[in-house]
């Protein structure tokens, strides 16, 4: 598990310890093993609550701590698709309906046009 990949995405959103671990109803001290790559196998249910708090898709943290058992850390390329992703899905959140559509119809243009 990359306990690295929580604490980053932890300071991205101006959190202490104490205020991710209340947030998400963990405790501190098991936060901070898992951070510190102590603990190793969080539960579903804590790996939910962590990725609620820190607005991270639950599949992609789970993903993202199968995928670094060796403790490599992520690589630059793939942190910039990560934070690029995050951006994107806030502006998508943002959009009313007729924009989401025009934006739909975009990307199945798109992609379409790639084939």
């Amino acid at each position: 598990m990359n306990g690295e990949y929580i604490r980053n995405r932890r300071l991205e959103k101006r959190l202490s310890l104490s205020e991710l671990a209340q947030l998400a109803n963990v405790s501190k001290t098991y936060l901070s093993s898992l951070e510190r790559n102590i603990q190793k196998n969080p539960s579903l249910d804590i790996v939910k609550k962590i990725a609620g708090v820190l607005e991270i898709d639950t599949t992609l943290l789970i993903n993202n701590l199968k995928n670094t058992e060796d403790d490599e850390s992520i690589t630059e390329s793939t942190q910039n698709l990560i934070e690029s992703y995050f951006h994107l899905k806030k502006y998508i959140e943002e959009l009313d309906t007729i924009h989401l559509e025009k934006l739909k119809d975009f990307i199945e243009f798109t992609l379409w046009k790639r084939r």
